[in-house]
Parts: structure tokens; C-alpha cells; sequence
């Protein structure tokens, strides 16, 4: 199915890149994934400071503060590494550059399909697209009719508002 719709709406894959978070072309919109790999990019490990906060007893963290060290910014980022304060990750429902920079100090991976809104899911465009007919060959006609107009004068705004 996700194949049919990226044929259809000519969704681009980037098969030529290999770095970190290319496993999200097949999972996202083509739209999404480059938002993805541009906050991997301004992510690096170099730019941010990743420290735990709120242990409980047994020592596990329950969130971690991300500092941009030139700017000293300071976000939140959840203790399973899958949520943000930033607006970027707030608004748009996709992985901001604190989660990467938390997962990446955390050992976690930069793909999980968690982090993903299903908003932007090739799944859930295609249902959407299919369900709505869009390039599907399974078009629905309609039929349009009009009454013949020929010396029908317009009615009035009283004749429309009592009819």
C-alpha cells in the first residue's frame, strides 16, 4: 500500500543516503523526513549538553534537561527520550534536535517510530488519499444538471428567502 501511494503522489525516496535516521524515508512523507534529517543535522552531540534530572529512589531518571551550549537554552526532554518542550516537537509532532541530542547521549537509536506523529506516516497518507480517491482509478462520476434557463428572470431576495 505504501509503495501504490508513493507511486501515485510521487513521493521521493532518498536511496542514496545512509547516515543516521534514513530508515525514516520509507516510514514519513518526503515533507517529514527532511524536517527529520535537518534537526539530526543541527543536532550534533558538540552543540548540546545532556543532563538527568527528577532520579526516583532505584536511581532510573525520569526526564533529561538538553542545554544548546552557545546559546544556553534549556529543554526538557521526556525519560523515554520521545518527547520535547520545544515548539518544533510540540507543533509539528516530529523528533526535534533535543531528542536526538538526548537519545544519542542515552545510547537510544535515532529511528523509532515512536517519535513520529501518525499524522505524517506514508500509512496513514495512503488510507487518507485512497479513501478520498485522490489517483486511485476508482473514481466516482458526477453527474450535474441544471434546469433549462432560457428566459427565467432572477428571482429577488424575497423570492429566495420564501422558496
Amino acid at each position: 500500500m505504501q509503495h501504490q501511494y508513493a507511486d501515485r503522489c510521487k513521493v521521493r525516496y532518498h536511496n542514496s543516503y545512509t547516515g543516521v535516521g534514513a530508515e525514516y524515508f520509507s516510514l514519513v512523507t518526503d515533507y517529514s523526513s527532511r524536517k527529520i534529517l535537518q534537526q539530526i543535522s543541527v543536532g550534533g552531540s558538540d552543540k548540546y549538553l545532556v543532563e538527568e534530572v527528577d532520579r526516583d529512589a532505584d536511581g532510573n531518571s525520569h526526564t533529561y534537561k538538553v542545554v544548546n551550549v552557545k546559546t544556553s537554552d534549556a529543554y526538557t526532554v521526556s525519560d523515554s527520550c520521545t518527547r520535547c518542550t520545544c515548539s518544533f516537537n510540540t507543533g509539528m509532532l516530529l523528533p526535534c534536535r533535543h531528542i536526538f541530542a538526548a537519545r544519542q547521549s542515552t545510547g537510544l537509536s535515532a529511528y523509532d517510530t515512536s517519535l513520529v506523529a501518525d499524522r505524517w506516516l506514508l500509512t496513514t497518507h495512503a488510507t487518507s488519499v485512497d479513501a478520498r480517491g485522490c489517483g486511485s482509478p476508482q473514481l466516482t462520476s458526477l453527474v450535474i444538471s441544471s434546469r433549462s434557463c432560457s428566459g427565467a428572470r432572477t428571482m429577488s431576495q424575497r423570492e429566495k428567502y420564501n422558496s
